[in-house]
């Protein structure tokens, strides 16, 4: 099963305990690229593979999506609001 939102909420959790901003997206972007023998072409940012990304504001225990690209062009962009996040998580 694929739940977006639970991928960014585990990265956003992994961040407000500590872990590199880097480190978190990793374990939920390129790792599971690796598991997939898909990192060829997904899960990172680098030359010659799909562009698809998000901006988001992180929250305590979640992200909320502002930005959304597929295949390289912006497919969604959501009004700002500007609310602060958690202190653990403002350095981010």
């Amino acid at each position: 099963d694929y739940h977006f939102p639970s991928l960014l909420g585990a990265a956003i959790k992994l961040m407000s305990n500590g872990t590199a901003p880097h480190e978190a997206f990793h374990y939920v972007s390129l790792a599971p690229a690796r598991h997939l023998r898909r990192d060829d072409v997904l899960g990172s940012i680098e030359t010659g593979k799909l562009a698809d990304l998000i901006a988001f504001e992180p929250r305590e225990t979640h992200g909320v999506v502002r930005a959304a690209w597929v295949g390289g062009s912006m497919r969604l962009q959501l009004s700002h609001t500007v609310r602060r996040a958690s202190p653990a998580l403002e350095q981010v």
